[in-house]
């Protein structure tokens, strides 16, 4: 990140790194009559916009961490402090029941996703690098998903225009049920949209144990042996072939039973 100033007045803190791209009042529709918050780049790009308090400069820090690690989307940042005109097209969306009042300015930092040029869904999920790129690349470029509740203000704007309460915006009729980018959080992390993918733990193998001052080292648990099959033994037969008859002995000459003792 790098900052440039106006003499004598204030410092702007901008993106250097080439995997955020900054956004200035010229990459805006600022001269369009319906939607000025939009964008020139059609395709999906992650954007936040900040300001130069210290609750910015830590989110700064996050987002281009998250840029650098996801490869497939688009990151772009705006200063709202040195861009003017774009802060001010925020605060006029929010001035009627126009199709993109939810996305008037209510405080700041906040991350937009866009797609096809216009904001889509503000991220609530949780500040920190991974949750933002879990949604980042499986949710922010959905087109079927958005998200028009910004839950996580920030700083209030300093402007005092009043804005009329916009009528509440439901869910779009025809389109599934909506996933929130609440579910992305640092202690459970989110494969995919709607589902979370969890696997068995494999056991590990014991390492070498150190025994403590007169302790013994218990001999390692191994599993006891499986008992060997034993083989049978088939005796070869004949077709149609009979048991052989044994002739009972004969008694020797001159035997004579004895008595049995009881």
């Amino acid at each position: 990140m790098a900052s440039h100033s106006e003499p004598g007045i204030v410092y702007y803190s901008f993106f250097s790194d080439s995997s955020v791209k900054q956004l200035t009042s010229a990459d805006f529709s600022l001269g369009s009559k319906e939607v000025k918050i939009g964008i020139a780049w059609r395709n999906c790009m992650v954007v936040l916009f900040y300001s130069e308090n210290r609750e910015s400069k830590t989110l700064m820090d996050i987002f281009l961490k998250t840029a650098r690690q996801v490869i497939g989307v688009n990151f772009g940042a705006c200063n709202l402090q040195a861009e003017k005109e774009v802060a001010k097209a925020f605060v006029d969306a929010g001035a009627n029941s126009g199709p993109y009042h939810w996305a008037r300015l209510k405080g700041y930092p906040f991350i937009l996703a866009y797609r096809e040029g216009y904001p889509q869904a503000f991220y609530n999920g949780d500040r920190a690098v991974g949750p933002l790129a879990d949604w980042s690349l499986t949710l922010a470029c959905d087109s079927s998903y958005f998200e028009r509740v910004q839950l996580a203000a920030g700083v209030e704007t300093d402007t005092k225009e009043s804005m009329p309460s916009p009528p509440p915006y439901g869910v779009e009729p025809g389109h599934p049920k909506f996933y929130e980018s609440t579910q992305y959080r640092v202690s459970s992390p989110i494969r995919g949209p709607g589902h979370s993918e969890t696997r068995a733990e494999e056991p590990r193998p014991e390492g070498p144990r150190i025994a403590q001052p007169g302790q013994a080292i218990p001999p390692p648990s191994r599993p006891p042996p499986e008992p060997r099959p034993v083989p049978r033994r088939e005796v070869p037969t004949r077709p149609n072939q009979r048991a052989p008859v044994v002739p009972p002995r004969p008694e020797a000459p001159g035997a004579v039973e004895l008595p049995s003792v009881r």
